[in-house]
C-alpha cells in the first residue's frame, strides 16, 4: 500500500455503477440531455475558422519586426504553437485559445534563460499596450481584458479577440512543448471511445471557474486538471487503458522530437491504430452509460479522504499517499509536472458540488440536470433529494464512504488526517470563500434566504 493503489478492487466498479437506475425514465431523460448538451457545447464551423484566423494574426504579429526589435539580440522567437483543447477533440464553443511562444537563443546568454520568457512576455505585453499601429496586424479585431499575470508559477498574457479569451505562455525549447504532446494524448482518449468526449465536455463545462486576479486561484481545477482526473479515475477503474504506458514512444514528451508529430492534422486527432480501437470497444464495460460514467467520476473524487489525502499519478495510473500539502489537488501529471490543479481554491469545492450530484443522480426525478447545473451556483436543491437522508449514512461532508464500505482495506491506504473534516470546519469558518454544507430539509426559499 506505500507505493500505491494501482487499480481499483475488481468488485468495487459493479457495486457502484450498479447503483445507477438505468431503466427510470429520468435517467434515460438525463443521458440523452448530456449528450444534446455536449453536442451543442461543440465548436461550430464558423468559430473554428474564427480562431484559426485569429492565431494567424497573433502568429504575424509577434514574427514581425516590431517584435523583434523589441526583443534582446541573444533570443529570438523560434516558433508560436498551439496547445489545450482548441486543438483536440472536446474542444467547445467557450474554449480558450492557449498559445506558446517557442524561444531559441542566438548565442550564449544561458546564465539568464530561467528569466527570459519573462522578460520577453513583458515586451509584448507593453507593445500591446501602447502600441498604436496595432491595426496593421490586427485589422478591425478588437484587442480587450488585457493583462499580464508575472506572479503565476506560469507567467502569461491574458486577453480577448472580439470576446475570445487567448492565454499566451513563452518557453525555451527545440522540440515540441509537452503541453502539445498532451493534446495528442487527449485526442487519443477522445479517438478512443466517445463517451469520454461528451463526459469531458459536459464536466469542464460545468465546474468551469475564473481565476482570482489577486491570487490566481479558482474554486474548481481547470478544464485540463478536471480532463487529467477523469482519464485517472477511469483508468483507475479499468475501463480505458493507461495510454502512456501502452503507447510510450508517442505520448512520452521526452520521446517526441520532431515537430511533425505534434503538426495538427489527422494523426494528430487521431493518433492510435484501428485495432487498439476495436479492442477497447469490445469490451463489457464499453456497455456503460454516461450517466454511470458521470456518477462514477462524482463518487471517486467526493469519497472524504481521496482528495484531502492523495495524489493521482497519471505515469503509473496508482492512487498514492500525499507527501506534502502545497496544493489543494494533487496530480502528478506527465506533461505539467507543476500539478495542474495547483491553482485549485479548496478541495471541498470540488467535493461538495460531486457529492450533491450524487446526490440527485441516485434520486431520479424531473430536471436533473436543471439541477445539477446549479450546483456550482450553490442554488437550492430540490426538495426531491429530502428522501435521500436515510440513504446517504453521511459525515460532516455529506460523502459516503465507498471505498470503505466495498473494500475495507482502502482504510489503511489513506493517510485519514482528514478523516473527522477538522480541517474542513476551521477553513470554513475562517475563509469565507469556502461554502456552507447546504441543509437538503430545508425549503427552497429558507435556503437562499440563507
Amino acid at each position: 500500500m506505500a507505493n500505491g493503489l494501482k487499480h481499483a478492487p475488481p468488485h468495487l466498479l459493479s457495486q457502484v455503477v450498479n447503483m445507477i437506475q438505468n431503466d427510470n425514465p429520468f435517467v434515460k431523460q438525463l443521458c440523452q440531455e448530456i449528450h444534446m448538451f455536449s453536442l451543442n457545447q461543440k465548436q461550430s464551423e464558423n468559430m473554428m475558422k474564427a480562431r484559426n484566423e485569429y492565431i494567424r494574426l497573433i502568429r504575424d504579429y509577434l514574427n514581425s519586426a516590431t517584435i523583434a526589435n523589441q526583443l534582446e539580440e541573444i533570443v529570438r522567437i523560434d516558433r508560436v504553437a498551439v496547445f489545450g483543447s482548441f486543438i483536440t477533440q472536446c474542444v467547445s464553443n467557450n474554449s480558450d485559445l492557449d498559445l506558446c511562444i517557442c524561444l531559441n537563443l542566438e548565442f550564449g546568454g544561458k546564465s539568464r534563460i530561467s528569466r527570459m520568457p519573462v522578460t520577453v512576455l513583458q515586451s509584448v505585453y507593453r507593445d500591446l499596450q501602447h502600441n498604436r499601429n496595432l491595426k496593421q496586424f490586427f485589422g478591425d479585431n478588437r484587442i480587450t481584458h488585457l493583462s499580464f499575470v508575472s506572479s503565476a508559477k506560469v507567467p502569461i498574457i491574458k486577453f480577448k479577440m472580439n470576446g475570445i479569451a487567448i492565454d499566451l505562455s513563452a518557453i525555451f525549447c527545440t522540440s515540441p512543448p509537452s503541453t502539445c504532446v498532451a493534446a495528442k494524448f487527449i485526442n487519443a482518449y477522445c479517438q478512443l471511445d466517445d463517451r469520454f468526449v461528451i463526459l469531458v465536455t459536459f464536466i469542464k463545462t460545468w465546474l468551469r471557474s475564473e481565476g482570482d486576479p489577486n491570487d490566481h486561484l479558482r474554486e474548481f481545477p481547470n478544464s485540463y486538471a478536471l480532463t487529467i482526473l477523469l482519464i485517472h479515475a477511469l483508468q483507475w477503474y479499468g475501463i480505458v487503458p493507461n495510454l502512456y504506458e501502452s503507447h510510450n514512444e508517442m505520448f512520452n514528451p521526452q520521446k517526441v522530437k520532431s515537430w511533425d508529430d505534434i503538426d495538427v492534422g489527422h494523426e494528430f486527432t487521431h493518433p492510435l491504430d484501428e485495432n487498439t480501437v476495436a479492442m477497447h470497444r469490445r469490451k463489457e464495460t464499453s456497455k456503460l452509460t454516461v450517466v454511470q460514467l458521470l456518477y462514477l467520476f462524482a463518487c471517486h473524487y467526493s469519497e472524504g479522504t481521496l482528495l484531502a489525502n492523495h495524489t493521482f499519478n497519471m505515469k503509473n495510473g496508482s492512487i498514492e499517499p500525499r507527501r506534502g500539502r502545497e496544493a489543494q489537488v494533487s496530480i502528478v501529471d506527465i506533461y505539467d509536472t507543476k500539478n495542474p490543479a495547483r491553482s485549485t481554491r479548496s478541495q471541498f469545492y470540488v467535493m461538495n458540488a460531486l457529492s450533491l450530484m450524487r446526490m440527485i443522480l441516485l434520486a431520479p426525478a424531473p430536471n436533473m440536470l436543471h439541477y445539477i447545473m446549479q450546483i456550482p451556483f450553490r442554488q437550492f436543491m430540490p426538495p426531491v433529494l429530502n428522501h435521500m437522508q436515510n440513504f446517504h449514512q453521511t459525515n460532516q461532508m455529506n460523502h459516503v464512504n465507498y471505498y470503505h464500505m466495498y473494500h475495507p482495506n482502502f482504510q489503511h491506504f489513506s493517510a485519514m488526517p482528514y478523516a473527522n473534516n477538522q480541517n474542513f470546519r476551521s477553513n470554513s469558518a475562517s475563509n469565507p470563500r469556502i461554502p456552507p454544507r447546504p441543509n437538503h430539509q430545508e425549503t427552497e426559499k429558507q435556503y437562499i434566504k440563507r
